[in-house]
C-alpha cells in the first residue's frame, strides 16, 4: 500500500502547539530536578540531579536540531528565536554556525566535504582502544577543556563554516558572546538563590561530562561501520533502545536518524507514524538499517573493530 501525497504532506506539517509542549516539558524537568536538588542539598540527590540534568540538555541539543530545520514553531523568526536562546546557547551552541554545519551534513553526508565526516569516517576510531579513549574524553570532562581552547584562544568552534553570504547568518563572535550572556544569565540565578556553585555542579558539570558522552556516543553509532563502506546509505542507522536510552541517549526520537536524514522536514514527533507508514510502502521502502538499543550497538561496534596492537 502506497503512502499519498496527502498523508506524507501531513506527516510533515509541524504543530507550535507541540513546540510548545516540548519547550514546556524540557525546561519544566530542568527546573524540577534543580529546584528539588536546591532544595534538600544532599548529596545524593545532587548526584542523581546531575545524571537527569544531562538528559535533558540532551534532550535541549535535540530541540535544537528540530530548529535548525524549522521543525518547531510555524513563524520562523520564532523558530530561530527559540532555536538560539533557549535551546542552543544554554547548552554552549552556537546556533546559527551549528545550524549550516548539520544542513551541510545533510547535504554532503558521506563525502570528505561532509563537516561531521569526522563523526564516522574511521580516522580516530581504528581500534577499540582509540574509539574507548576518545568516549571516556568526553565523559571525563575533555569536550570542556577543548571547547573553552577553541572558543578563548581560536575565537570560534571547532568546526566552524563561512556562512558570510547565508540569509540568517550571525557573525560568530556576537553568537559566542550570547552563549557567554547565557552562561551568566544561569550563573546570576544560582548567584541570587545563595548557591552560586550550584551552576558548576548542576550546568556545567553534567554538561562537560555525562551529555557530551551521551551525544558523542550516538553521533558516532549514527554512521559507524568498521568496514567504511562508501555508500552513506550503508552508514544509516535506526535504534530501537529502550527507556532508558531513549532519555539519555535519542531523546525527541533521535533514534530514527536513517528516517530523519530521508525525510529531514518530518517533524520528530510525526517520524514514528512515518516509519509504520514506510514499513507497508513497497515503492518507497525504508531507509538505512537497523540497530539495537545503543549499548548493544557500542558493544556490536567495538567487536568488529581490531585491537589495539592489531
Amino acid at each position: 500500500m502506497a503512502i499519498s501525497p496527502q498523508q506524507l504532506t501531513e506527516l510533515h506539517r509541524a504543530s507550535s502547539a507541540r513546540a510548545a509542549l516540548d519547550l514546556t516539558l524540557h525546561w519544566g524537568g530542568i527546573l524540577v530536578v534543580a529546584g528539588l536538588a536546591h532544595h534538600y542539598q544532599h548529596w545524593a540527590g545532587y548526584a542523581i540531579a546531575v545524571v537527569l540534568i544531562a538528559g535533558f540538555q540532551n534532550s535541549l541539543v535535540s530541540l535544537a536540531h528540530e530548529a535548525w530545520h524549522n521543525k518547531t514553531f510555524g513563524a520562523a523568526a520564532l523558530n530561530h528565536f527559540i532555536g538560539a536562546w533557549l535551546y542552543s546557547y544554554p547548552v554552549g551552541l552556537t546556533y546559527y554556525n551549528d545550524m549550516y554545519r548539520h544542513l551541510e551534513h545533510h547535504r554532503l553526508i558521506g563525502k570528505p566535504e561532509d563537516p561531521d565526516w569526522i563523526n564516522y569516517s574511521n580516522a580516530h576510531f581504528e581500534t577499540r582502544s582509540a574509539t574507548r579513549r576518545f568516549l571516556l574524553g568526553k565523559l571525563f570532562g575533555m569536550h570542556l577543556v577543548t571547547t573553552l581552547v577553541q572558543y578563548l584562544i581560536k575565537g570560534k568552534p571547532k568546526i566552524h563554516l563561512d556562512t558570510e553570504n547565508k540569509k540568517r547568518s550571525v557573525p560568530i563572535k556576537r553568537e559566542l558572546a550570547s552563549v557567554f550572556a547565557v552562561q551568566a544569565l544561569l550563573f546570576t540565578a544560582c548567584f541570587l538563590l545563595g548557591t552560586w556553585w550550584e551552576y558548576i555542579l548542576l550546568w556545567i558539570l553534567p554538561l562537560s561530562t555525562f551529555t557530551s558522552f551521551f551525544i558523542a556516543t550516538r553521533a558516532l553509532l549514527e554512521h559507524a561501520h568498521a568496514d567504511a563502506p562508501e555508500d552513506p546509505d550503508e552508514r544509516l542507522f535506526d535504534f530501537a533502545p529502550g527507556p532508558l536510552g531513549h532519555f539519555f541517549f535519542s531523546p525527541r526520537h533521535f533514534h530514527l536518524h536513517a528516517l530523519h536524514h530521508k525525510y529531514p522536514s518530518a517533524p520528530h514527533y510525526r517520524l514514528p507514524e512515518l516509519k509504520r507508514e514506510l514499513r507497508t510502502d513497497s515503492d518507497l521502502g525504508y531507509p538505512g538499517s537497523q540497530r539495537g538499543g545503543y549499548l548493544q550497538a557500542y558493544h556490536e561496534y567495538i567487536a568488529s573493530l581490531p585491537g589495539a596492537t592489531d
